[in-house]
């Protein structure tokens, strides 16, 4: 199917083209770095955590919610759980499509073995969270999400390349092995 999308051709290429991150470049700097595309996905990410927790609140996302809890329980209450297990499903994909489309327009490539080892790095990234802001209510929850992303891919890719000498394929391994350090450093208290 990527392939497909992608016009047969294993890498595409948006370099000079119009990006949604062409109106934020070079309007925004820290110590000289260009951070208005990052703002902009920090926005993003803000406006997606505010909008699942309003959908997670209403009639629909309990269903949805309770589906994932206690299967079993939800039939029993007359509701669909085949129906429910299908959106979350579609809410999942549509989720990772929309991110896949994020970092495509921010790194202005795209390829079609791009998310390869992702799902590792989303997990790492609830536990952490989980590990280090605790469970508080869904808001809550989403924002532990959300900086454990921030805290995994930041200790992974930004301060290893600083102290610790690195090739670029070993950025994952780095990026879960700090996770798994974190995760188990809280466990133990």
């Amino acid at each position: 199917i990527n392939l497909w999308i992608m016009q047969e051709k294993p890498s595409i290429f948006f370099y000079g083209a119009d990006t949604m991150f062409t109106p934020v470049t070079g309007r925004l700097f820290i110590a000289g770095t260009d951070v208005g595309p990052l703002a902009l996905l920090l926005v993003i990410a803000l406006a997606f955590v505010f909008l699942m927790d309003y959908f997670l609140k209403t009639q629909l996302g309990l269903s949805l919610r309770a589906t994932g809890d206690n299967e079993a329980m939800v039939r029993y209450s007359s509701i669909n759980t085949d129906a429910m297990k299908i959106l979350g499903f579609a809410l999942c994909n549509g989720i990772v499509a929309l991110a896949g489309a994020f970092y495509a327009e921010y790194t202005q490539t795209g390829t079609f073995t791009v998310g390869t080892g992702m799902l590792v790095l989303g997990l790492a990234s609830i536990i952490i969270g989980e590990a280090l802001f605790g469970k508080k209510g869904m808001l809550h929850h989403l924002f532990s999400v959300v900086l454990g992303a921030i805290l995994l891919l930041f200790g992974g890719f930004v301060l290893i390349k600083d102290f610790i000498p690195w090739i670029p394929r070993d950025a994952f391994l780095a990026a879960i092995l700090i996770g798994l350090g974190i995760f188990f450093v809280v466990r133990k208290k």
